[in-house]
């Protein structure tokens, strides 16, 4: 069986604390989330497109 990861690159600020991710913060966890599944054997790992606020294309 495959799988993989899929983000839609949501940058909200954290419901609980109220911390926002720069746009650069959020796209270098996305490349650190990407590389962490490739290390656990995911088949793939998406990033969907979306137009937009709060959705970073």
């Amino acid at each position: 069986m495959k799988f993989a990861l899929f983000s839609l690159m949501m940058n909200l600020p954290n419901a609980v604390t109220g911390e926002a991710w720069t746009v650069q913060q959020k796209f270098a966890n996305v490349l650190k989330q990407a590389m962490l599944a490739e290390r656990l054997g995911f088949e793939a790992y998406g990033v969907g497109e979306r137009h937009g606020a709060p959705f970073l294309s």
